[in-house]
Protein backbone atom coordinates (compact mmCIF):
# COMPACT_ATOMS: atom_id res chain seq x y z
CA UNK A 1 0.00 0.00 0.00
CA UNK A 2 1.45 3.22 -1.00
CA UNK A 3 1.64 6.71 0.88
CA UNK A 4 -1.47 7.96 -0.98
CA UNK A 5 -3.37 5.08 -0.41
CA UNK A 6 -2.73 4.87 3.07
CA UNK A 7 -3.55 8.34 3.66
CA UNK A 8 -6.74 7.90 1.75
CA UNK A 9 -7.68 4.98 3.83
CA UNK A 10 -6.85 7.15 6.90
CA UNK A 11 -9.25 10.04 5.82
CA UNK A 12 -11.85 6.88 6.37
CA UNK A 13 -11.60 5.97 9.51
CA UNK A 14 -11.05 9.36 10.27
CA UNK A 15 -14.11 11.12 9.24
CA UNK A 16 -16.29 7.32 10.45
CA UNK A 17 -15.00 8.23 13.93
CA UNK A 18 -16.04 12.26 13.37
CA UNK A 19 -19.39 11.15 11.78
CA UNK A 20 -20.33 8.83 15.05
CA UNK A 21 -18.73 12.04 17.29
CA UNK A 22 -21.15 14.04 15.37
CA UNK A 23 -24.06 11.78 15.82
CA UNK A 24 -23.41 11.45 19.84
CA UNK A 25 -23.78 15.48 19.58
CA UNK A 26 -27.00 15.46 18.15
CA UNK A 27 -28.82 13.25 20.14
CA UNK A 28 -27.18 15.25 23.20
CA UNK A 29 -28.61 18.85 21.81
CA UNK A 30 -31.83 17.45 20.69
CA UNK A 31 -32.30 16.74 24.57
CA UNK A 32 -30.94 19.85 25.50
CA UNK A 33 -32.94 21.84 22.99
CA UNK A 34 -36.15 19.52 24.49
CA UNK A 35 -35.25 20.71 28.15
CA UNK A 36 -34.76 24.35 27.42
CA UNK A 37 -38.32 24.65 25.07
CA UNK A 38 -40.26 22.82 28.59
CA UNK A 39 -38.79 25.28 30.89
CA UNK A 40 -39.23 28.01 27.91
CA UNK A 41 -42.96 27.44 27.64
CA UNK A 42 -43.84 26.75 31.47
CA UNK A 43 -42.48 30.43 31.96
CA UNK A 44 -44.10 31.82 28.78
CA UNK A 45 -47.52 30.55 30.48
CA UNK A 46 -46.53 32.85 33.30
CA UNK A 47 -46.21 36.08 30.79
CA UNK A 48 -42.02 35.04 31.17
CA UNK A 49 -40.92 35.15 27.33
CA UNK A 50 -37.79 33.14 28.74
CA UNK A 51 -34.23 33.30 27.37
CA UNK A 52 -35.03 32.81 23.35
CA UNK A 53 -31.52 33.42 22.11
CA UNK A 54 -30.38 30.64 24.03
CA UNK A 55 -33.42 28.75 22.47
CA UNK A 56 -32.00 30.26 19.26
CA UNK A 57 -28.35 29.34 19.94
CA UNK A 58 -29.38 25.65 20.51
CA UNK A 59 -31.44 25.15 17.39
CA UNK A 60 -28.71 26.89 16.03
CA UNK A 61 -26.13 24.48 16.62
CA UNK A 62 -28.09 21.36 15.78
CA UNK A 63 -29.06 22.90 12.86
CA UNK A 64 -25.19 23.26 12.21
CA UNK A 65 -24.81 19.49 13.87
CA UNK A 66 -26.92 18.25 10.99
CA UNK A 67 -25.04 20.03 8.45
CA UNK A 68 -21.75 18.67 9.36
CA UNK A 69 -22.80 15.25 9.60
CA UNK A 70 -23.84 15.33 5.76
CA UNK A 71 -20.60 16.87 4.85
CA UNK A 72 -19.05 13.95 6.78
CA UNK A 73 -20.90 11.44 5.29
CA UNK A 74 -20.13 13.16 1.64
CA UNK A 75 -16.33 13.52 2.72
CA UNK A 76 -16.33 9.89 3.46
CA UNK A 77 -17.69 9.00 -0.21
CA UNK A 78 -14.47 11.10 -1.68
CA UNK A 79 -12.31 9.59 0.48
CA UNK A 80 -13.17 5.83 -0.64
CA UNK A 81 -13.16 6.82 -4.05
CA UNK A 82 -9.99 8.00 -3.26
CA UNK A 83 -8.47 4.66 -2.02
CA UNK A 84 -9.78 3.50 -5.32
CA UNK A 85 -7.82 5.29 -7.47
CA UNK A 86 -5.33 5.24 -5.60
CA UNK A 87 -5.32 1.18 -5.73
CA UNK A 88 -5.87 1.82 -9.64
CA UNK A 89 -2.42 3.82 -9.75
CA UNK A 90 -1.03 1.14 -7.87
CA UNK A 91 -2.00 -1.56 -10.19
CA UNK A 92 -1.39 0.60 -13.42
CA UNK A 93 3.02 0.67 -12.09
CA UNK A 94 2.55 -3.30 -11.74
CA UNK A 95 1.29 -3.67 -15.10
CA UNK A 96 3.60 -1.11 -16.26
CA UNK A 97 6.96 -3.37 -15.11
CA UNK A 98 5.34 -6.50 -16.24
CA UNK A 99 5.05 -5.02 -19.46
CA UNK A 100 8.55 -4.10 -19.62
CA UNK A 101 9.48 -7.80 -18.15
CA UNK A 102 7.55 -9.41 -21.19
CA UNK A 103 9.11 -6.55 -23.83
CA UNK A 104 12.47 -7.99 -22.30
CA UNK A 105 11.68 -11.54 -22.88
CA UNK A 106 9.99 -10.90 -26.33
CA UNK A 107 13.29 -9.10 -27.73
CA UNK A 108 15.27 -11.73 -26.08
CA UNK A 109 13.52 -14.46 -27.85
CA UNK A 110 13.95 -12.51 -31.33
CA UNK A 111 17.68 -12.10 -30.48
CA UNK A 112 17.85 -15.91 -30.31
CA UNK A 113 15.60 -16.80 -33.14
CA UNK A 114 17.16 -14.66 -35.67
CA UNK A 115 20.84 -16.29 -34.26
CA UNK A 116 19.80 -19.73 -33.98
CA UNK A 117 17.15 -19.64 -37.06
CA UNK A 118 14.54 -21.34 -35.05
CA UNK A 119 12.01 -20.76 -33.36
CA UNK A 120 12.70 -20.30 -29.91
CA UNK A 121 9.76 -20.18 -27.09
CA UNK A 122 10.73 -19.19 -23.16
CA UNK A 123 8.12 -21.28 -20.51
CA UNK A 124 7.99 -21.44 -16.98
CA UNK A 125 10.12 -23.49 -14.86
CA UNK A 126 6.57 -25.56 -14.61
CA UNK A 127 5.49 -26.80 -17.87
CA UNK A 128 2.26 -25.17 -18.92
CA UNK A 129 0.47 -24.52 -21.43
CA UNK A 130 1.40 -20.84 -22.25
CA UNK A 131 5.21 -19.72 -22.26
CA UNK A 132 6.13 -16.78 -20.10
CA UNK A 133 5.24 -13.81 -21.63
CA UNK A 134 1.94 -15.23 -22.52
CA UNK A 135 1.47 -15.96 -18.78
CA UNK A 136 2.36 -12.45 -18.18
CA UNK A 137 0.50 -11.28 -21.19
CA UNK A 138 -2.52 -13.03 -18.95
CA UNK A 139 -1.23 -11.35 -15.59
CA UNK A 140 -1.45 -7.92 -17.52
CA UNK A 141 -5.13 -8.33 -18.75
CA UNK A 142 -6.19 -9.72 -15.52
CA UNK A 143 -4.83 -6.53 -13.72
CA UNK A 144 -6.49 -3.72 -16.51
CA UNK A 145 -9.83 -5.52 -15.65
CA UNK A 146 -9.27 -4.84 -12.05
CA UNK A 147 -8.08 -1.15 -12.79
CA UNK A 148 -11.16 -0.06 -15.37
CA UNK A 149 -13.29 -1.80 -12.26
CA UNK A 150 -11.90 0.22 -9.24
CA UNK A 151 -11.54 3.85 -12.32
CA UNK A 152 -15.11 3.27 -13.64
CA UNK A 153 -17.46 1.24 -11.80
CA UNK A 154 -20.20 2.58 -9.17
CA UNK A 155 -18.93 2.19 -5.66
CA UNK A 156 -20.78 -0.57 -3.62
CA UNK A 157 -23.47 -0.12 -2.02
CA UNK A 158 -23.78 -3.52 0.12
CA UNK A 159 -22.05 -5.10 2.75
CA UNK A 160 -22.06 -7.09 5.96
CA UNK A 161 -20.29 -6.44 9.06
CA UNK A 162 -19.77 -9.79 11.64
CA UNK A 163 -18.44 -8.46 14.97
CA UNK A 164 -17.99 -10.44 17.99
CA UNK A 165 -17.32 -9.24 21.78
CA UNK A 166 -18.98 -5.83 20.84
CA UNK A 167 -20.35 -3.57 24.02
CA UNK A 168 -21.12 -0.23 22.08
CA UNK A 169 -23.30 0.95 19.50
CA UNK A 170 -20.29 2.95 18.59
CA UNK A 171 -18.31 0.03 17.77
CA UNK A 172 -20.88 -1.28 15.05
CA UNK A 173 -21.03 2.21 13.56
CA UNK A 174 -17.46 2.38 12.71
CA UNK A 175 -17.40 -0.78 11.38
CA UNK A 176 -20.08 -0.33 9.15
CA UNK A 177 -18.51 3.62 8.01
CA UNK A 178 -15.11 2.17 7.78
CA UNK A 179 -16.15 -0.29 5.10
CA UNK A 180 -14.70 1.43 1.59
CA UNK A 181 -18.81 1.37 0.56
CA UNK A 182 -22.04 3.38 0.19
CA UNK A 183 -23.00 2.43 3.55
CA UNK A 184 -25.84 3.06 6.29
CA UNK A 185 -25.23 6.34 8.03
CA UNK A 186 -23.95 6.44 12.06
CA UNK A 187 -27.54 7.83 13.06
CA UNK A 188 -29.32 4.58 11.54
CA UNK A 189 -26.65 2.33 13.13
CA UNK A 190 -26.97 3.85 16.30
CA UNK A 191 -30.62 3.76 16.24
CA UNK A 192 -31.02 0.12 14.53
CA UNK A 193 -28.49 -1.33 17.58
CA UNK A 194 -31.17 0.91 20.06
CA UNK A 195 -34.44 -1.40 18.93
CA UNK A 196 -32.79 -4.48 18.86
CA UNK A 197 -32.03 -3.88 22.54
CA UNK A 198 -35.75 -2.78 22.72
CA UNK A 199 -36.58 -6.06 21.23
CA UNK A 200 -34.69 -7.55 23.65
CA UNK A 201 -37.20 -6.33 26.25
CA UNK A 202 -33.93 -5.49 28.88
CA UNK A 203 -30.66 -3.40 28.56
CA UNK A 204 -27.97 -5.35 27.09
CA UNK A 205 -25.79 -3.60 29.42
CA UNK A 206 -22.17 -4.81 29.72
CA UNK A 207 -23.00 -7.94 28.22
CA UNK A 208 -20.90 -8.69 25.08
CA UNK A 209 -23.00 -9.51 21.45
CA UNK A 210 -22.53 -10.29 18.27
CA UNK A 211 -23.54 -7.72 15.97
CA UNK A 212 -24.65 -9.25 12.46
CA UNK A 213 -25.22 -6.15 10.30
CA UNK A 214 -26.38 -6.16 6.53
CA UNK A 215 -26.93 -3.54 4.17
CA UNK A 216 -28.46 -3.33 0.48
CA UNK A 217 -28.41 -0.13 -1.23
CA UNK A 218 -26.89 2.09 1.67
CA UNK A 219 -29.48 0.97 3.80
CA UNK A 220 -29.99 -1.51 6.54
CA UNK A 221 -31.35 -4.90 6.14
CA UNK A 222 -33.51 -5.14 9.20
CA UNK A 223 -34.48 -9.25 7.89
CA UNK A 224 -31.07 -10.28 7.83
CA UNK A 225 -29.52 -8.09 10.32
CA UNK A 226 -29.48 -8.70 14.02
CA UNK A 227 -27.22 -9.10 17.45
CA UNK A 228 -26.68 -11.67 19.32
CA UNK A 229 -26.44 -11.54 23.41
CA UNK A 230 -24.64 -15.14 24.84
CA UNK A 231 -25.95 -14.23 28.20
CA UNK A 232 -29.94 -13.92 27.14
CA UNK A 233 -29.65 -17.35 26.15
CA UNK A 234 -31.98 -19.75 27.32
CA UNK A 235 -32.47 -23.30 28.14
CA UNK A 236 -35.11 -25.29 25.76
CA UNK A 237 -36.24 -29.01 25.58
CA UNK A 238 -33.93 -31.62 27.20
CA UNK A 239 -32.10 -33.60 24.38
CA UNK A 240 -32.98 -36.84 23.87
CA UNK A 241 -29.21 -38.73 23.54
CA UNK A 242 -27.69 -36.14 26.96
CA UNK A 243 -30.63 -35.89 29.11
CA UNK A 244 -30.03 -32.35 29.53
CA UNK A 245 -31.47 -28.99 27.84
CA UNK A 246 -30.27 -28.16 25.41
CA UNK A 247 -29.22 -24.21 24.78
CA UNK A 248 -31.28 -22.53 22.51
CA UNK A 249 -29.38 -20.04 20.52
CA UNK A 250 -32.42 -18.65 18.71
CA UNK A 251 -33.46 -16.64 22.51
CA UNK A 252 -30.34 -14.67 22.03
CA UNK A 253 -30.88 -12.81 18.86
CA UNK A 254 -32.47 -9.65 18.15
CA UNK A 255 -33.75 -8.08 15.09
CA UNK A 256 -34.99 -4.50 15.08
CA UNK A 257 -38.79 -4.17 14.88
CA UNK A 258 -39.72 -7.06 16.87
CA UNK A 259 -38.13 -10.21 18.40
CA UNK A 260 -38.39 -13.44 16.59
CA UNK A 261 -36.20 -16.17 15.98
CA UNK A 262 -33.37 -16.36 13.75
CA UNK A 263 -32.08 -18.61 11.65
CA UNK A 264 -28.92 -18.85 9.97
CA UNK A 265 -28.55 -20.50 6.21
CA UNK A 266 -31.00 -23.30 5.14
CA UNK A 267 -33.18 -23.11 8.71
CA UNK A 268 -34.77 -19.70 7.43
CA UNK A 269 -38.07 -20.65 9.62
CA UNK A 270 -38.96 -22.81 12.32
CA UNK A 271 -41.06 -24.71 9.58
CA UNK A 272 -38.37 -25.44 7.32
CA UNK A 273 -37.68 -29.65 7.67
CA UNK A 274 -34.55 -31.29 6.45
CA UNK A 275 -34.28 -35.01 7.09
CA UNK A 276 -30.84 -35.69 8.50
CA UNK A 277 -30.83 -39.68 9.66
CA UNK A 278 -34.57 -39.79 9.41
CA UNK A 279 -35.08 -36.64 11.74
CA UNK A 280 -36.12 -33.62 10.89
CA UNK A 281 -34.04 -30.75 11.24
CA UNK A 282 -34.92 -29.46 14.56
CA UNK A 283 -35.37 -32.85 15.79
CA UNK A 284 -31.59 -32.90 14.76
CA UNK A 285 -30.45 -29.82 16.29
CA UNK A 286 -32.20 -30.80 19.56
CA UNK A 287 -34.82 -27.93 19.53
CA UNK A 288 -37.58 -30.39 18.98
CA UNK A 289 -37.63 -34.72 20.97
CA UNK A 290 -36.77 -37.59 18.60
CA UNK A 291 -39.30 -40.02 18.09
CA UNK A 292 -39.17 -43.37 19.86
CA UNK A 293 -37.73 -46.03 17.83
CA UNK A 294 -40.04 -49.36 17.24
CA UNK A 295 -39.07 -52.28 18.57
CA UNK A 296 -38.26 -54.48 15.82
CA UNK A 297 -39.85 -58.05 15.53
CA UNK A 298 -38.59 -60.98 14.29
CA UNK A 299 -40.34 -62.65 11.58
CA UNK A 300 -42.11 -65.58 12.72
CA UNK A 301 -40.69 -68.91 11.52
CA UNK A 302 -43.04 -71.07 8.82
CA UNK A 303 -44.45 -73.76 9.98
Amino acid sequence: MNTNTEQAAGEIKRLALREVELTRQKVAKEAELAAAEQLAGSAYVDGDPGDLDHLLKLQTELRMIGVAMTACRERRLAAVKAVREARASELEERVEGLRQESQTIISKVQKLTELLEVEVAVTVAVPGRFSKAQNLGLQIQGLEEKIFDLQHAELPAAGTVDLDGIISADEAALAVLSSESVCPSAESVIAWFSECQTAASQPFGDHQRRVYLVWQSGEIDRDQSYIQVGDFMQSGETSAYSGRPVIDVRTGMFRAGKRTPVFIGAAAEPQVRQERHGLTYLQYAGYESKPERRPQTEPEEAA
